[in-house]
Protein backbone atom coordinates (compact mmCIF):
# COMPACT_ATOMS: atom_id res chain seq x y z
CA UNK A 1 0.00 0.00 0.00
CA UNK A 2 1.21 3.46 -0.98
CA UNK A 3 0.42 7.06 -0.21
CA UNK A 4 -0.27 9.32 -2.86
CA UNK A 5 1.87 12.69 -3.31
CA UNK A 6 -0.73 14.76 -4.77
CA UNK A 7 -3.86 13.60 -2.39
CA UNK A 8 -2.42 12.16 0.67
CA UNK A 9 -4.70 8.86 0.21
CA UNK A 10 -3.30 5.12 -0.02
CA UNK A 11 -4.25 3.07 -3.02
CA UNK A 12 -3.90 -0.40 -3.61
CA UNK A 13 -2.62 -0.18 -7.69
CA UNK A 14 0.40 1.34 -9.23
CA UNK A 15 -0.90 4.69 -8.80
CA UNK A 16 -4.03 7.01 -6.70
CA UNK A 17 -6.82 6.04 -9.21
CA UNK A 18 -8.56 8.74 -7.64
CA UNK A 19 -5.73 11.39 -9.24
CA UNK A 20 -5.64 9.57 -12.45
CA UNK A 21 -9.37 10.10 -12.97
CA UNK A 22 -8.59 13.89 -12.30
CA UNK A 23 -5.89 14.02 -14.48
CA UNK A 24 -8.22 12.65 -17.48
CA UNK A 25 -10.90 14.94 -16.69
CA UNK A 26 -8.80 17.75 -17.04
CA UNK A 27 -7.37 16.67 -20.15
CA UNK A 28 -10.87 16.10 -21.54
CA UNK A 29 -12.18 19.43 -20.12
CA UNK A 30 -9.16 20.96 -21.71
CA UNK A 31 -9.37 18.78 -25.31
CA UNK A 32 -12.84 19.90 -25.36
CA UNK A 33 -11.78 24.03 -25.28
CA UNK A 34 -10.02 23.20 -27.89
CA UNK A 35 -12.24 21.34 -29.83
CA UNK A 36 -15.19 24.65 -29.01
CA UNK A 37 -12.34 27.03 -30.24
CA UNK A 38 -12.13 25.48 -33.61
CA UNK A 39 -15.17 25.11 -33.73
CA UNK A 40 -15.50 29.02 -33.43
CA UNK A 41 -13.69 30.06 -36.60
CA UNK A 42 -16.39 29.00 -39.33
CA UNK A 43 -19.15 29.32 -36.98
CA UNK A 44 -17.54 32.86 -37.14
CA UNK A 45 -16.54 32.64 -40.95
CA UNK A 46 -20.68 31.66 -41.32
CA UNK A 47 -21.79 34.58 -39.78
CA UNK A 48 -19.80 36.80 -41.82
CA UNK A 49 -20.35 35.67 -45.05
CA UNK A 50 -24.50 35.43 -43.85
CA UNK A 51 -23.59 39.39 -43.22
CA UNK A 52 -21.87 39.93 -46.70
CA UNK A 53 -24.89 38.15 -48.68
CA UNK A 54 -27.59 39.87 -47.19
CA UNK A 55 -26.09 42.91 -47.92
CA UNK A 56 -25.48 41.92 -51.00
CA UNK A 57 -28.65 41.13 -52.05
CA UNK A 58 -31.33 42.49 -49.70
CA UNK A 59 -29.70 45.82 -48.85
CA UNK A 60 -29.74 46.91 -52.94
CA UNK A 61 -33.20 47.70 -54.00
CA UNK A 62 -32.53 47.96 -57.48
CA UNK A 63 -32.60 43.93 -57.61
CA UNK A 64 -35.54 42.96 -59.54
CA UNK A 65 -37.16 43.84 -63.22
CA UNK A 66 -38.33 47.02 -63.55
CA UNK A 67 -41.23 48.22 -66.46
CA UNK A 68 -41.07 51.84 -67.53
CA UNK A 69 -44.02 53.97 -68.26
CA UNK A 70 -42.85 54.85 -72.12
CA UNK A 71 -42.35 52.47 -74.20
CA UNK A 72 -39.93 54.38 -76.69
CA UNK A 73 -37.76 57.65 -75.99
CA UNK A 74 -36.80 58.93 -79.57
CA UNK A 75 -35.97 55.62 -81.14
CA UNK A 76 -34.89 53.74 -77.61
CA UNK A 77 -37.09 51.37 -76.51
CA UNK A 78 -36.36 51.28 -72.78
CA UNK A 79 -39.51 48.60 -71.95
CA UNK A 80 -37.90 46.56 -69.15
CA UNK A 81 -34.58 46.87 -66.99
CA UNK A 82 -33.27 44.02 -64.76
CA UNK A 83 -30.81 44.11 -62.35
CA UNK A 84 -28.60 41.38 -60.33
CA UNK A 85 -26.48 41.60 -57.93
CA UNK A 86 -23.93 42.46 -60.62
CA UNK A 87 -25.42 43.18 -63.79
CA UNK A 88 -27.65 44.53 -65.86
CA UNK A 89 -29.81 43.84 -68.86
CA UNK A 90 -31.11 46.96 -70.45
CA UNK A 91 -32.49 47.11 -74.08
CA UNK A 92 -31.27 43.23 -74.46
CA UNK A 93 -27.32 44.16 -73.80
CA UNK A 94 -25.89 42.70 -70.29
CA UNK A 95 -23.35 45.01 -68.48
CA UNK A 96 -21.47 43.63 -65.44
CA UNK A 97 -22.28 46.80 -62.88
CA UNK A 98 -21.42 48.37 -59.97
CA UNK A 99 -24.10 49.79 -57.72
CA UNK A 100 -22.95 53.12 -55.44
CA UNK A 101 -26.05 53.66 -53.10
CA UNK A 102 -26.09 56.67 -51.39
CA UNK A 103 -29.69 57.23 -49.80
CA UNK A 104 -32.18 57.47 -52.18
CA UNK A 105 -29.81 57.60 -55.15
CA UNK A 106 -28.09 55.11 -56.42
CA UNK A 107 -25.24 54.91 -59.49
CA UNK A 108 -24.91 52.34 -61.41
CA UNK A 109 -21.64 51.93 -63.44
CA UNK A 110 -20.49 49.54 -65.77
CA UNK A 111 -17.33 48.39 -66.57
CA UNK A 112 -16.22 51.22 -68.99
CA UNK A 113 -16.97 53.66 -66.17
CA UNK A 114 -20.35 54.48 -67.87
CA UNK A 115 -23.16 55.11 -65.45
CA UNK A 116 -26.77 56.21 -64.90
CA UNK A 117 -28.28 57.35 -61.51
CA UNK A 118 -31.67 56.13 -60.82
CA UNK A 119 -33.58 57.48 -57.63
CA UNK A 120 -35.61 55.24 -55.28
CA UNK A 121 -39.13 56.89 -55.41
CA UNK A 122 -40.51 54.22 -53.10
CA UNK A 123 -40.27 50.43 -52.79
CA UNK A 124 -42.12 49.93 -56.39
CA UNK A 125 -40.75 53.20 -58.40
CA UNK A 126 -37.57 54.33 -59.19
CA UNK A 127 -36.80 57.23 -62.36
CA UNK A 128 -33.95 58.13 -63.85
CA UNK A 129 -33.15 60.37 -66.69
CA UNK A 130 -31.63 59.95 -70.12
CA UNK A 131 -30.67 62.42 -72.65
CA UNK A 132 -32.70 65.52 -70.02
CA UNK A 133 -36.06 63.27 -70.03
CA UNK A 134 -37.07 61.61 -66.66
CA UNK A 135 -38.59 58.03 -67.23
CA UNK A 136 -40.42 56.33 -63.95
CA UNK A 137 -40.23 52.51 -64.13
CA UNK A 138 -42.29 50.58 -61.48
CA UNK A 139 -41.38 46.86 -60.42
CA UNK A 140 -42.37 44.14 -62.10
CA UNK A 141 -40.59 41.32 -59.99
Amino acid sequence: MAICEKCGKKYLSKECLRCKNENNNLNKINNQKINNKLLLIPTIILIITGILSYQIFFTNPLIGTWQSNQKKLFTINLGKIKFTKDKMIMMGIISKVKYEIDGKNIYVTDQTGTGMLFKIIDNNTISSELMGMKTIYKKIE
